[in-house]
């Protein structure tokens, strides 16, 4: 999605919540644009969240570790990409399966 609002007004349209929030932010956004689209979407702080950034601050990490969300570092190899998605929806595949 290119920003909160839009993503937020897709997910008011469908009137379905994904199962999972994956966001890419370029260095000093991310914390912003995740701010950004919770606000808009408050449902969406219950879902498991993953930031992929270039930003490799601990600063980053530790707002995102306080926001309940894990951070992927660019480049991320795509195996390693799909183990992450994996896990993060493994609690709620074993409380639907």
């Amino acid at each position: 999605m290119p920003d909160a609002a839009e993503a937020a007004e897709l997910i008011g349209e469908i009137g379905i919540l994904p199962d999972l929030v994956i966001l890419g932010i370029h260095r000093g956004e991310g914390v912003a644009q995740l701010d950004g689209l919770r606000q808009r979407v408050p449902q969406l702080t219950s879902l498991p969240t993953l930031v992929i950034a270039s930003d490799k601050s601990l600063e980053l990490r530790q707002k995102m570790e306080r926001r309940g969300v894990e951070v992927a570092r660019k480049p991320i190899d795509p195996d390693a990409l799909h183990r992450r998605i994996d896990a993060l929806l493994r609690p709620a595949i074993s409380l639907t399966g």
